[in-house]
Order: structure tokens, then C-alpha cells, then sequence
């Protein structure tokens, strides 16, 4: 087993792989994330889905932890309190990038446009193939920042998480629940987190 605490980074990942390549015999990674950039979290999640089968959270695993690396396995175990929460994706519409290029120079604002558009293309363009590759649906990562959910997020909440029927329905099968039924913790220090029920997965 490989235990993995901390943010989605490169340095990681590599010593996640450099692991396994000295026992291929492992089987799980139990981790602790909230998450990284979408890359990182694609490489580990593409890697897992590959070689580890099983993938665990005891605690939580957030953003593109739970996007990229909880859906990855082929069977996840969870205890009962455990928080897989999601907060988008490579598709979502941020508002946090254009404050940053106001910031920027006006000389300097169009070639970080330019550079940030080519990024997210391609990034679009490999997620969509990662949630294909593995099976599960790629509106995964931006359900709950439909206006259906507007009155959670003007009650502050930052993300949410979704039952077992809601997983299963985007694709996400074969979850084992240790300790009792699947009660997920709905905040996690100052970060709350809203459900998705199976029915509001339309």
C-alpha cells in the first residue's frame, strides 16, 4: 500500500511511481488531498487507473483529488465520515483567472490571455479523454455549479459532494463503505460543502 498526504505536485506523484516500479505487487494508494492542479491530478489519476486498483480515502480528498484520483480506481473504499467533495473542473467558468489579468500590465494582459486560452484547450481536451478512458462522465466536475445550486453558493458554500446513487449514475462504481452507511462530513475547518442527491443528477 501507498499512503499519499498532501497537495497534487509533480514531486509526489514521481515518488508514487518510483514505488511502485520497486514493487509492482502494490495494489492501493490510500490518500489525503485537497487537491492540486489539474494536470498533476490527471497524471496520478491516469496512473492509478493503470496499474493500482484500489484506491482508499479515510479522511478526504478534494478538487482534483476526488476529479481525478478517487474516480481513477477500480474499487474505492471510504469510511463512513469520509468527504470526496468537488469543486470543478478544466471546463468550469472561473472568475479567478480575469482578477489576476486585471492585475497585469496592459501590455503584458494579452499574452497571458493567449496563454491561459491555449491551456485550457488543452486541458479540456485531456480530461474529456481521461473521463472517457475510465468510464465516467465528465460533467462530474461542474454539476453543482448549475443555477439549480445558486442558493447553496450564496450561502457560502465552496464545493460539494454527491451520495453513492449520485456517483454510481456519473459512472463511479463500485464503492466500499468501511465502518457503517456513507455519511460524509460536510465541512472540512472553514470549508463547506453541499450533497447532490441521485435525483439532482439530471
Amino acid at each position: 500500500m501507498i499512503y499519499y498526504v498532501g497537495h497534487l505536485t509533480t514531486v509526489l506523484s514521481n515518488e508514487v511511481f518510483q514505488l511502485y516500479e520497486e514493487n509492482k505487487a502494490i495494489n492501493l494508494i490510500a490518500i489525503q488531498s485537497k487537491g492540486g492542479e489539474v494536470n498533476k491530478g490527471l497524471d496520478l489519476g491516469s496512473f492509478i487507473y493503470s496499474n493500482v486498483p484500489h484506491v482508499r480515502v479515510d479522511s478526504y480528498c478534494l478538487s482534483s483529488c476526488a476529479n481525478y484520483v478517487f474516480t481513477a480506481g477500480n474499487v474505492k473504499y471510504v469510511s463512513r465520515n469520509s468527504l470526496i467533495a468537488f469543486r470543478g473542473g478544466a471546463t468550469s467558468e472561473s472568475t479567478e483567472n480575469d482578477t489576476f489579468l486585471e492585475q497585469r500590465p496592459i501590455l503584458k494582459r494579452k499574452i497571458l490571455i493567449d496563454k491561459y486560452k491555449s491551456y485550457r484547450k488543452k486541458l479540456i481536451i485531456r480530461e474529456k479523454e481521461f473521463f472517457d478512458f475510465i468510464g465516467v462522465q465528465q460533467r462530474i466536475t461542474t454539476i453543482g455549479e448549475s443555477n439549480n445550486f445558486l442558493p447553496s453558493w450564496e450561502a457560502q458554500y465552496v464545493g460539494w459532494y454527491y451520495t453513492k446513487g449520485s456517483l454510481s449514475r456519473l459512472g463511479v462504481k463500485e464503492i466500499v463503505v468501511n465502518g457503517g452507511k456513507w455519511e460524509p462530513m460536510e465541512s472540512l475547518n472553514e470549508l463547506k460543502f453541499f450533497r447532490i442527491r441521485e435525483e439532482d443528477v439530471f
